[in-house]
Order: C-alpha cells, then structure tokens, then sequence
C-alpha cells in the first residue's frame, strides 16, 4: 500500500510486499466495461475540429 502527500510531496511505501509484488499485465484492447461503449456513436459521428467537432450536421 502506497501513501501520497501531494501537499507535503511525499510518497511513502506502507506495505513493503507491495514492492514486491509482480506487476499487473495490461488487459487493453477491449472497449467493455469502461464506458467507452456509450460513447462509440459519438466518436463514429462526429465532425473534425476544423468543422467544429459537432454530432449534429448544422
């Protein structure tokens, strides 16, 4: 376990297992799950920036 003092900038290890431990292996690919998924028809819709990043067609 980690503790982080951004005030007083200060990072402590309180679990010295935690340094330890083998790091997690990134699962990414995948769009489920994360909320990405209610967002897919906007980002397939939208406009580029130059025609003002809009879903709708004005």
């Amino acid at each position: 376990m980690l503790e982080l003092d951004a005030e007083q900038g200060v990072l402590r290890v309180l679990d010295e297992a935690a340094i330890d431990r083998a790091p997690a292996d990134y699962q990414g690919g995948h769009q489920q799950g994360m909320g990405r998924e209610l967002f897919a028809g906007f980002r397939r819709l939208v406009s580029d920036a130059e025609a003002g990043a809009s879903v709708l067609e004005v």
